[in-house]
C-alpha cells in the first residue's frame, strides 16, 4: 500500500494520466491525509466474513439525484404504492452523528471495501465537521472522518462569528458534496476556525475522499478567490468567514464547481461560482455575478448549480448589486445566468434572464435565487425543447427556455415562455414528473401542477395537493418509481421549532392520496428533530432522512 499520495504517483500512475491514477488509486487502497489538518478514522465492521446482503443498483451521487437536478430514481423495484404502508414501511434504524445534518446524505452501492468485501454506504456530513460512511445493510460504522482532529483549537464556525442564526448551532459542512460517478471519489468543502495564540483564521477547505475509507487522496485545497490580477471578478473579495457555502457542489467537465453567498445578507461579500481541478484540486476559473458592486449571492435553498448536455451550467443569483442594472459592468444579480466553462477562457456568460421587477424584488429580499435550476427533460419537435424551472421567494414560478433565455425587459417577463404563480413564500425547489410540476409555498401545501406538451404551458390552477400544511419554507420533494410505475412522492416536513422531522409519502398520480407518514406509527418510526432544506434520499428499497442527531434509514419491515 502507498503511504502518501506523492509516492503513489510517482511509483504506480506514471503515463496514464491524473484521473486514470486517482481512479487506480482509489480501487487499489492507496491514499494521504491532509498535512494541515489530518482527520481520524474510526471503523468497524470491516472482517472479511461480512456478506452483502442486499445487491445495490441505484447510486445517489449529488443532490436531487442528478446535474438536472430532477430528484427523480426511476429505478426502484422494491418500493411500491401496496408496500409503502404503515403495515409494512417504517424506520429501520437510526445512525447517530455529531452535528446537524444540512447537507443530502449520497447513497453509493457496491463499494469495494479493505478486507475484500462490498459494502453499501450512506455517506453523511455534518455541521460539526464530520463525515461518515455506514453499510446500510450491517448497520454499522464503516468509517469516519473528524475534521477537528488537527488540534483542540479547531473548531466548527459559530454563528456568534458571522452574527446570522440562519445556520445553527454551528457551522462546518452545509452544502451536500458530490461523488464522480466514474472515480468514485467525494469532493467535500469544510469551514472551520482555528485558533493560534491570540490569532483567529477561518478557513474553507475543498478535499478529495475516497469512499471506500474516508482519507484524502490528495491534499486540500485552501480556498482564497482569485488572485489579484484575475481581471474577471473586478474588485469582488472572497472572504471566508462571510460568505456562507451552502449550495451543493456538482462535478462537470472534470472539474468540481462551488457556489457560495452570505450569512444573513452581512457583508459586505459578493456571491461566487469556482471551479476545481478533479485531479488536482486546483483552483481553474472565477466568476462573481456582481464585479464591481456587492452581495449577489448563489445559494438556491442547498440545490446546486445545473448542467445541461452540452456542458452549459445554469446558475439563479439572488439580490444586490443595487449601483449596476442588469448586464452593464458584468451585473447579474436577480438573474437565471447560462455559463460556459472552458479551460481556456473560464467562466463566460452565454444568456441569461432577469425579472422585469427585479429591483422590487431587491428591495423587499423575495430573492429570485432562493430555488435551484430544473431541467426539464427534452421535448423534441415542440418550440421550446429544453425548459427549465425556477422560481422566487414571492412564488413566481418562472419557465424558460434554455435555448433563449430572453434577457431582461422594462415592462413584462414576456420573454419567458409562461409565468405563474403559486401560493406560499418560497424557499425550495420543484419537481417534475409525468407531465406534472410539484412544488411546495411555505406554510401553504405541497401541490401538483398539470403541464400541456403541446402549448407547452402549465395549468395555474392547481391539480391535487397534500392536505398538510408545510413550514415556512416549504420541502424540496424527490420521487422514485419504477419507469412509468409504483410512482411514489416524497418529503420532508415540520423543522421549525425543536419539531421532529416528518417523512411523507404520496402517491405521485394524486398526491392527495397519503400512503404514509413517519408520525402515523411514532413510537417506532418518529424521525430526528427537524432541519430546513432537507432532502430525502431514495434508493434500492430505502429512505434515507437528515435530522439535527441521526440519520434515519426507512424501508420495508420485512427485509
Amino acid at each position: 500500500m502507498c503511504s502518501d499520495i506523492a509516492r503513489c504517483f510517482a511509483d504506480r500512475c506514471l503515463g496514464i494520466g491524473a484521473a486514470a491514477c486517482l481512479s487506480l488509486l482509489l480501487f487499489s487502497g492507496c491514499g494521504g491525509g491532509s498535512p494541515s489538518a489530518p482527520p481520524t478514522q474510526d471503523t468497524q465492521g470491516m472482517s472479511s466474513d461480512v456478506v452483502q446482503l442486499r445487491v445495490g443498483k441505484t447510486p445517489v451521487l449529488t443532490h436531487h439525484n442528478d446535474n438536472s437536478r430532477s430528484g427523480l430514481n426511476l429505478a426502484e423495484t422494491r418500493l411500491t404504492l401496496d408496500n409503502v404502508a404503515p403495515a409494512t414501511f417504517g424506520k429501520l434504524a437510526a445512525f447517530p452523528v455529531q452535528g446537524y445534518v444540512y447537507a443530502q446524505p449520497l447513497y453509493v452501492p457496491n463499494v469495494s471495501m479493505p478486507a475484500d468485501h462490498i459494502s453499501n454506504l450512506v455517506i453523511v456530513a455534518t455541521e460539526h465537521d464530520q463525515l461518515y460512511a455506514f453499510d446500510v445493510d450491517s448497520n454499522t460504522l464503516a468509517w469516519h472522518v473528524d475534521y477537528l482532529a488537527a488540534g483542540p483549537n479547531v473548531s466548527p464556525v459559530s454563528p456568534d462569528d458571522v452574527g446570522c442564526t440562519n445556520i445553527v448551532p454551528e457551522i462546518g459542512i452545509t452544502s451536500t458534496p458530490v461523488i464522480d460517478p466514474v472515480t468514485h471519489i467525494l469532493y467535500v468543502l469544510v469551514r472551520t476556525k482555528e485558533v493560534t495564540g491570540d490569532n483567529i483564521t477561518f478557513y474553507q477547505r475543498l478535499h478529495a475522499v475516497e469512499i471506500a475509507t474516508g482519507r484524502d487522496l490528495l491534499p486540500p485545497t485552501v480556498v482564497t478567490g482569485p488572485p489579484s490580477d484575475y481581471a474577471a471578478t473586478g474588485f469582488a473579495k472572497f472572504d471566508p468567514l462571510l460568505n456562507n457555502q451552502r449550495a451543493a457542489l456538482m462535478i462537470g467537465h472534470q472539474q468540481v464547481y462551488v457556489a457560495w453567498a452570505s450569512h444573513c445578507d452581512y457583508g459586505p461579500y459578493t456571491g461566487w461560482l469556482m471551479s476545481f481541478d478533479e485531479n488536482t484540486l486546483l483552483p481553474t476559473a472565477y466568476w462573481t455575478p456582481v464585479p464591481y458592486s456587492a452581495a449577489g449571492g448563489i445559494w438556491m435553498s442547498g440545490s446546486g448549480p445545473s448542467l445541461d448536455a452540452n456542458g452549459d451550467i445554469y446558475v439563479p443569483t439572488s439580490n444586490g448589486g443595487e449601483n449596476d442594472p442588469i448586464e452593464q459592468k458584468n451585473n447579474f444579480r436577480s438573474s437565471l445566468v447560462r455559463l460556459h466553462w472552458s479551460a481556456s477562457d473560464g467562466f463566460s456568460v452565454v444568456d441569461y434572464f432577469s425579472p422585469y421587477n427585479y429591483q422590487m424584488l431587491d428591495n423587499e429580499d423575495l430573492d429570485f435565487g432562493s430555488s435551484g435550476a430544473l431541467l426539464l427533460p427534452d421535448q423534441l419537435g415542440t418550440p421550446h425543447p429544453h425548459l427549465l424551472v425556477v422560481r422566487d421567494k414571492a412564488g413566481t414560478v418562472y419557465v424558460l427556455d434554455r435555448d433563449d433565455l430572453g434577457k431582461w425587459q422594462m415592462s413584462d417577463n414576456s420573454q419567458a415562455v409562461q409565468t405563474f404563480v403559486v401560493p406560499g413564500f418560497a424557499l425550495s425547489s420543484a419537481l417534475f414528473w409525468n407531465k406534472t410540476l410539484y412544488i411546495a409555498g411555505g406554510g401553504i401545501y405541497l401541490e401538483a401542477y398539470s403541464f400541456d406538451p403541446v402549448s407547452q404551458q402549465f395549468d395555474p390552477n392547481v391539480q391535487a395537493f397534500l392536505n398538510y400544511p408545510v413550514d415556512s419554507r416549504g420541502p424540496t420533494p424527490s420521487l422514485s418509481a419504477n419507469r412509468n410505475s409504483n410512482a411514489i412522492l416524497w418529503a420532508i416536513t415540520d423543522y421549525a421549532g425543536g419539531k421532529n422531522a416528518v417523512l411523507h409519502a404520496l402517491d405521485a398520480l394524486d398526491i392527495s392520496k397519503e400512503l404514509y407518514n413517519s408520525n402515523m406509527v411514532p413510537a417506532r418510526d418518529q424521525a430526528g428533530p427537524g432541519v430546513k432544506f432537507v432532502v430525502p434520499t431514495i434508493a434500492d428499497g430505502l429512505v434515507f432522512v437528515g435530522t439535527q442527531n441521526e440519520v434515519d434509514m426507512y424501508g420495508l419491515l420485512n427485509q
